[in-house]
């Protein structure tokens, strides 16, 4: 593979497609970001951003099978809830809306392969939330140990104060298969 005329390892991407393939019940992943499948995009000129990353469709496609199946199998996967940066900049909101727009085609085809089995199933009720979930973490401080600098300046400063509530940051890039495979690393 080559990004700009320079070669690129895609080892970790290769394994983590291999690995989502061959599961069988369960997929967790921690990463700092999660987009790709642009190709699945609702919106059709986003498109265009070459956001290949295949691991939502993959994903997605494993998921879809074991729902004709009709297999028990689920999908976590724990992101920031807003990646590094100034959450307000246009990058930021790029990279959120980005994820957003790979969210919500995952969910679309799960919804629509959802809605055939049950309708195959006689009304068995089954969520997209039964094989695809997202979290992020969040830590609350106690008003004993909170250590506060000054006298809140800004809206987002105030809300802090008063609420003592602060996302965690995931920083790691993880995947575990089964129980039987971790792949930890990033590809940088």
């Amino acid at each position: 593979d080559y990004k700009k005329g320079r070669p690129v390892d895609s080892s970790i991407h290769t394994t983590m497609i291999h690995h989502i393939r061959r599961a069988k019940h369960f997929i967790y992943i921690e990463s700092q970001y999660f987009m790709g499948s642009s190709f699945m995009w609702s919106n059709s000129s986003d498109r265009k951003v070459k956001c290949n990353n295949l691991v939502p469709a993959e994903i997605t496609l494993k998921i879809c099978s074991k729902i004709a199946a009709g297999e028990k199998f689920t999908v976590y996967i724990l992101l920031p809830m807003w990646p590094e940066g100034v959450a307000g900049s246009k990058q930021v909101q790029d990279i959120l809306y980005w994820q957003r727009s790979t969210i919500e085609s995952m969910f679309k085809k799960i919804h629509a392969a959802l809605v055939h089995r049950m309708q195959q199933c006689n009304g068995e009720s089954i969520e997209v939330s039964d094989y695809l979930n997202f979290y992020s973490l969040g830590t609350r401080e106690a008003p004993s140990t909170s250590i506060r600098l000054g006298i809140p300046s800004s809206k987002d400063e105030r809300i802090l104060a008063i609420t003592r509530r602060h996302p965690v940051y995931v920083h790691s890039k993880m995947m575990i298969v089964d129980d039987e495979v971790a792949c930890i690393g990033s590809a940088n």
